[in-house]
Protein backbone atom coordinates (compact mmCIF):
# COMPACT_ATOMS: atom_id res chain seq x y z
CA UNK A 1 0.00 0.00 0.00
CA UNK A 2 1.51 3.30 -1.11
CA UNK A 3 -0.73 5.69 1.31
CA UNK A 4 -0.20 5.95 5.51
CA UNK A 5 -3.33 7.29 6.30
CA UNK A 6 -5.92 4.99 7.58
CA UNK A 7 -7.90 4.08 4.99
CA UNK A 8 -11.69 4.93 4.63
CA UNK A 9 -14.53 2.56 5.20
CA UNK A 10 -15.28 1.38 1.62
CA UNK A 11 -11.16 1.06 0.64
CA UNK A 12 -11.05 -0.99 4.15
CA UNK A 13 -13.90 -3.07 3.36
CA UNK A 14 -12.68 -3.85 -0.58
CA UNK A 15 -9.26 -4.33 1.17
CA UNK A 16 -10.33 -6.74 3.29
CA UNK A 17 -12.28 -9.18 0.49
CA UNK A 18 -9.22 -8.90 -1.98
CA UNK A 19 -6.62 -9.82 0.67
CA UNK A 20 -9.35 -12.69 1.25
CA UNK A 21 -9.63 -14.01 -2.10
CA UNK A 22 -5.92 -13.93 -2.63
CA UNK A 23 -4.18 -14.10 0.46
CA UNK A 24 -2.23 -11.83 0.00
CA UNK A 25 -1.33 -11.92 -4.07
CA UNK A 26 -4.07 -10.76 -6.71
CA UNK A 27 -6.53 -12.69 -7.18
CA UNK A 28 -7.60 -13.81 -10.74
CA UNK A 29 -10.65 -11.51 -11.92
CA UNK A 30 -12.89 -15.03 -11.96
CA UNK A 31 -12.41 -14.88 -8.26
CA UNK A 32 -14.23 -11.57 -8.00
CA UNK A 33 -17.84 -11.89 -7.27
CA UNK A 34 -19.69 -8.96 -6.75
CA UNK A 35 -22.59 -10.95 -5.24
CA UNK A 36 -20.24 -11.03 -2.13
CA UNK A 37 -19.83 -7.26 -1.78
CA UNK A 38 -23.08 -5.88 -2.41
CA UNK A 39 -22.65 -2.34 -0.03
CA UNK A 40 -19.82 -1.65 -2.56
CA UNK A 41 -21.36 -2.32 -5.70
CA UNK A 42 -22.51 0.80 -6.32
CA UNK A 43 -18.79 2.86 -5.50
CA UNK A 44 -16.60 0.14 -7.43
CA UNK A 45 -14.99 1.07 -10.63
CA UNK A 46 -13.83 -1.95 -12.99
CA UNK A 47 -10.56 -1.55 -15.23
CA UNK A 48 -8.38 -2.77 -17.35
CA UNK A 49 -4.59 -1.94 -18.00
CA UNK A 50 -2.79 -1.53 -21.71
CA UNK A 51 0.81 -1.66 -21.22
CA UNK A 52 2.39 -0.37 -24.70
CA UNK A 53 2.21 2.83 -23.28
CA UNK A 54 0.57 2.12 -19.86
CA UNK A 55 -2.89 2.93 -20.24
CA UNK A 56 -6.41 2.30 -17.67
CA UNK A 57 -9.60 2.02 -19.33
CA UNK A 58 -13.02 1.72 -17.13
CA UNK A 59 -14.68 -1.51 -17.97
CA UNK A 60 -17.90 -0.71 -15.54
CA UNK A 61 -18.42 2.18 -13.08
CA UNK A 62 -20.73 2.18 -10.43
CA UNK A 63 -23.39 4.46 -9.88
CA UNK A 64 -22.50 6.41 -7.22
CA UNK A 65 -19.11 6.25 -8.97
CA UNK A 66 -20.67 8.05 -12.09
CA UNK A 67 -22.80 10.31 -9.78
CA UNK A 68 -19.75 11.79 -8.28
CA UNK A 69 -17.92 11.98 -11.15
CA UNK A 70 -20.85 13.68 -13.27
CA UNK A 71 -21.38 11.55 -16.00
CA UNK A 72 -20.58 7.65 -16.73
CA UNK A 73 -16.62 7.09 -17.63
CA UNK A 74 -17.32 3.79 -18.99
CA UNK A 75 -15.32 2.87 -21.71
CA UNK A 76 -12.94 6.03 -21.25
CA UNK A 77 -9.30 6.03 -20.84
CA UNK A 78 -8.52 7.96 -17.31
CA UNK A 79 -5.39 9.97 -19.78
CA UNK A 80 -7.91 11.79 -21.18
CA UNK A 81 -8.89 13.54 -18.49
CA UNK A 82 -5.12 14.68 -17.63
CA UNK A 83 -5.71 17.50 -20.42
CA UNK A 84 -8.08 19.50 -18.10
CA UNK A 85 -7.05 17.89 -14.90
CA UNK A 86 -6.66 21.38 -12.65
CA UNK A 87 -6.01 19.98 -9.31
CA UNK A 88 -3.61 16.96 -10.36
CA UNK A 89 -5.80 14.01 -9.52
CA UNK A 90 -6.19 12.34 -12.33
CA UNK A 91 -2.46 12.26 -12.58
CA UNK A 92 -2.44 11.15 -8.64
CA UNK A 93 -5.31 8.23 -9.87
CA UNK A 94 -3.34 7.02 -12.63
CA UNK A 95 0.27 6.88 -11.04
CA UNK A 96 -1.71 4.76 -7.62
CA UNK A 97 -3.23 2.53 -10.90
CA UNK A 98 0.13 2.18 -12.15
CA UNK A 99 1.75 0.90 -8.99
CA UNK A 100 -1.12 -1.51 -8.03
CA UNK A 101 -0.14 -2.96 -11.56
CA UNK A 102 3.19 -2.48 -11.40
CA UNK A 103 3.53 -4.65 -7.67
CA UNK A 104 0.43 -6.49 -7.89
CA UNK A 105 -0.70 -5.19 -4.28
CA UNK A 106 -3.10 -3.09 -3.39
CA UNK A 107 -1.82 0.72 -4.00
CA UNK A 108 -3.96 3.75 -1.57
CA UNK A 109 -3.36 7.07 -2.19
CA UNK A 110 -5.66 10.65 -1.53
CA UNK A 111 -6.28 13.46 -3.75
CA UNK A 112 -8.18 16.53 -2.97
CA UNK A 113 -11.29 17.80 -5.15
CA UNK A 114 -12.93 21.24 -4.81
CA UNK A 115 -16.50 22.14 -3.97
CA UNK A 116 -18.27 24.70 -5.66
CA UNK A 117 -17.33 26.86 -3.17
CA UNK A 118 -13.62 26.09 -3.00
CA UNK A 119 -13.47 23.92 0.06
CA UNK A 120 -11.06 21.10 -0.87
CA UNK A 121 -12.57 17.53 -0.02
CA UNK A 122 -10.29 14.78 0.91
CA UNK A 123 -10.71 11.72 -1.47
CA UNK A 124 -9.15 8.52 -0.75
CA UNK A 125 -8.73 5.90 -3.17
CA UNK A 126 -7.63 2.04 -3.04
CA UNK A 127 -6.70 0.27 -6.60
CA UNK A 128 -6.50 -3.65 -5.86
CA UNK A 129 -5.23 -5.33 -8.78
CA UNK A 130 -6.82 -8.52 -10.41
CA UNK A 131 -4.77 -11.54 -13.07
CA UNK A 132 -6.23 -12.47 -15.72
CA UNK A 133 -4.43 -15.40 -17.52
CA UNK A 134 -1.44 -15.00 -14.80
CA UNK A 135 -0.79 -11.45 -15.18
CA UNK A 136 -2.50 -8.17 -13.54
CA UNK A 137 -4.11 -7.03 -16.18
CA UNK A 138 -7.64 -5.52 -14.26
CA UNK A 139 -8.48 -3.68 -11.14
CA UNK A 140 -11.02 -3.04 -8.68
CA UNK A 141 -10.69 0.50 -8.05
CA UNK A 142 -13.29 2.82 -4.89
CA UNK A 143 -12.96 5.57 -3.29
CA UNK A 144 -14.04 7.40 -0.35
CA UNK A 145 -14.94 10.53 -0.42
CA UNK A 146 -14.48 13.00 2.77
CA UNK A 147 -17.67 15.38 3.62
CA UNK A 148 -18.01 19.31 2.75
CA UNK A 149 -20.12 21.67 4.17
CA UNK A 150 -23.71 20.97 4.04
CA UNK A 151 -25.04 22.85 1.20
CA UNK A 152 -22.55 22.56 -0.57
CA UNK A 153 -21.57 20.31 -3.48
CA UNK A 154 -18.30 18.76 -5.53
CA UNK A 155 -17.14 20.67 -8.91
CA UNK A 156 -17.61 17.56 -11.26
CA UNK A 157 -15.47 16.42 -13.93
CA UNK A 158 -15.16 18.47 -17.18
CA UNK A 159 -15.80 16.11 -19.98
CA UNK A 160 -12.85 16.71 -22.72
CA UNK A 161 -14.95 14.90 -25.31
CA UNK A 162 -17.88 17.66 -24.74
CA UNK A 163 -15.79 20.95 -24.94
CA UNK A 164 -16.52 23.00 -28.50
Amino acid sequence: MTDSAKPGPNIAALLAHWQALGGGSAPTRAQFDPMAVPRLLPHIYVVEFETRPFRVRYRLTGTKADEWNGFNITGRYIDEFLVDDKFGANRILLDTYETAWRTGQPAIATYHWPTRTGFMVSVGFGVFPLTVNGIVAQALAIEDIGTAPKADEWVPFEDPAKKT
